[in-house]
């Protein structure tokens, strides 16, 4: 046995509270080190024919990928799956003084590709995420982990064949098949088609179906501290959607199987045939245990307790189980919908994937909480938007000096498509054609602390003679000239919030009439004929996640950019070319702030009249 302090022996996979306990590792507190893990654990003393033995059952859900139902689902790039859990089904009996332990161990988890599900219906839709190759590396390494630890893997794949679940259930097979890794075995059953009528007896057909890999694949049996009489070599990987009714009820098939033939060789039941039914004590305890664990499985990670409880616990399907499923059902959407968000945060701030600034960014257009390392894969993907523009952009006789990714809040529509990874437009302004640049704090709002820090909002305007502008928009056609129907009363994407300077109106002419301009400040940027476009920096890391190294402030940002075109545009120290004034500062944006809550006063003081 391994010598030393507890935390160094765990499986870490399984330790939820490893952050937490940072501090008292590194100052080698190790008695203060105390592993916590998420689960359930159940013993029950059983008697069967005279004989006495313990039957054990143990769920460890994984710390990899934790969360609540519609929060996470899927695999993450490293290969983990939501709701994970290793499920352990224990026997300990004595005979003439020697233990003898014999287990079979199970395993649960999400379908291994990228895919979510909204949290505003009673059955959402699954939606498909990601590349092809970035589903088939998480998919690949989900099953090269999954055979490093438990040997060959029996996928159970329990969701419908047809409909909303065979979209996510069609793409497991696909990948498995494309995989072909021979010590994987795929199987599909149609759990709902299966039982319909609620002939949950059906479910012995997969495990009879399965009964040779239940045997080729074994269980653990030792005698004392030395004696190993077989080993378990490969397990039943099974899901569902949620990979929590369903599959407690299955996994709760297969442990009868393994069980029965368990019992047999131990000496205790001798008479193997006649199934675990023949013992009605010990199989209402053997049900009323596996019950629990999808009870207590479910309440981790949908709030509730689990569907088609009373066929686990009674071998038969009733009217009051139903009802009772459709309030948990019900029950299960209001969390999903109004709870889950800060459950969601809350976990990943315990496990240390986010700081306290999870609990401030609350999503304004969906209550999802962020994925773990999703501002790292940001970074990337700006990365990856900047090479895929200066691929389309930059003819081959020019040098690109530098590229960034920016919010353009005056502008209708986005220039670059994240999800379809391709340039929707671009606006080519040649550098002698740029005639000033103004940098200045850019508050959209002035409801928040964050929202009115400057260093934080800020941004720049470009000013341009735009006789050489030259903007181009794919249509999809041959013709790809910049057409204004094409994008009007079109949503490709662009930013939903819109404040123009106070100095001009949009992206059009500061000479415009109807413009508040105030000119005479700023004479040597403004004036007929002229143009800008309207930058804002992206605020990195408001999760965060990164190091204070990794990231720059919004305005450190701007300054760096500036510099680098005016650089460029061989303008260096030229306080006319490149000045600062504020583009909408904290008084503007409480101005009219003020006068939109104004105006909303009166409609309602006019309604209520």
């Amino acid at each position: 046995m391994t010598v030393g302090p507890l935390w160094k022996k765990v499986d870490k996979r399984f330790w939820w509270n490893e952050h937490l306990l940072g501090r008292f590792k590194k100052a080698n507190l190790d008695d203060w080190v105390i592993p916590v893990m998420q689960g359930t654990m159940q013993i029950e003393t059983c008697d069967i024919e005279g004989y006495q033995f313990d039957f054990i059952l143990i769920s460890r859900r994984s710390r990899e990928r934790a969360g609540m139902r519609y929060q996470r689902r899927g695999v993450n790039e490293q290969g983990e799956v939501a709701n994970f859990v290793e499920t352990e089904q224990i026997v300990v009996f004595y005979r003439d003084q020697t233990p003898h332990v014999a287990s079979f161990v199970q395993t649960r988890g999400s379908i291994p590709i990228f895919w979510s599900q909204s949290p505003y219906s009673l059955h959402p839709v699954p939606v498909l995420e990601r590349t092809e190759e970035e589903n088939n590396q998480a998919f690949a390494k989900h099953f090269v982990d999954q055979e490093k630890l438990y040997g060959r893997q029996v996928a159970v794949n329990l969701t419908e064949l047809s409909g909303r679940e065979a979209i996510v259930g069609s793409e497991y097979r696909r990948h498995v098949e494309h995989l072909g890794d021979p010590h994987i075995k795929y199987v599909e059953f149609d759990f709902h088609r299966e039982t319909k009528g609620m002939k949950f007896e059906n479910i012995r057909k997969l495990s009879t179906s399965l009964r040779n890999d239940l045997e080729k694949i074994e269980y653990f049996w030792q005698a004392g501290d030395q004696t190993a009489y077989c080993k378990q070599n490969g397990v039943f990987r099974t899901n569902c959607m949620d990979c929590l009714d369903r599959t407690n009820v299955v996994q709760s098939a297969f442990g009868r199987v393994v069980l029965n033939l368990q019992l047999m060789r131990l000496g205790i039941n001798e008479y193997p045939e006649r199934g675990l039914k023949y013992y009605q004590d010990f199989e209402r305890k053997f049900n009323h245990v596996w019950a629990n664990n999808g009870d207590m499985i479910s309440r981790m990670y949908a709030g509730t307790s689990a569907l088609k409880g009373d066929f686990t616990r009674t071998g038969k399907r009733n009217f009051t189980g139903l009802m009772n499923d459709a309030s948990n059902s019900l029950t299960r959407m209001y969390l999903n919908t109004v709870k889950d968000f800060w459950r969601q945060a809350t976990i990943d701030y315990i496990l240390g994937y986010h700081k306290i600034e999870i609990f401030r960014h609350v999503p304004e257009s969906a209550v999802m909480s962020a994925e773990p390392g999703i501002e790292r894969r940001w970074a990337k993907i700006r990365t990856q938007a900047v090479e895929t523009s200066a691929a389309i952009t930059i003819s081959d006789e020019e040098t690109k000096l530098a590229g960034w990714t920016l919010l353009s809040p005056d502008e209708p529509q986005k220039r670059f498509n994240y999800k379809l990874e391709k340039v929707i437009q671009f606006k080519r302004i040649e550098l002698h054609t740029l005639l000033s640049i103004q940098t200045g704090e850019y508050i959209l709002s002035s409801s928040t602390p964050s929202a009115r820090d400057v260093n934080q909002n800020y941004g720049f305007l470009i000013y341009y003679d735009p006789q050489h502008e030259l903007t181009r928009t794919n249509t999809g056609s041959i013709l790809n000239q910049s057409l204004s129907d094409l994008t009007e009363g079109c949503d490709l994407g662009g930013e939903a919030v819109v404040m123009t300077p106070s100095s001009s109106t949009g992206s059009s002419s500061s000479s415009d009439s109807d413009s508040e301009s105030d000119s005479s400040s700023s004479e040597e940027s403004e004036g007929k004929g002229k143009m800008f476009m309207a930058f804002k920096a992206v605020r990195y890391n408001v999760l965060g996640e990164l190091t204070d190294e990794q990231v720059k402030t919004c305005k450190d940002q701007v300054d760096d950019i500036t510099q680098a075109i005016a650089k460029a545009c061989h303008r260096e120290g030229d306080g006319k070319f490149l000045y600062y004034k504020p583009i909408v500062s904290v008084e503007e944006a409480e101005d009219r702030e003020g006068r939109f809550k104004t105006i909303g006063l009166k409609i309602i003081k006019a309604i209520l009249k």
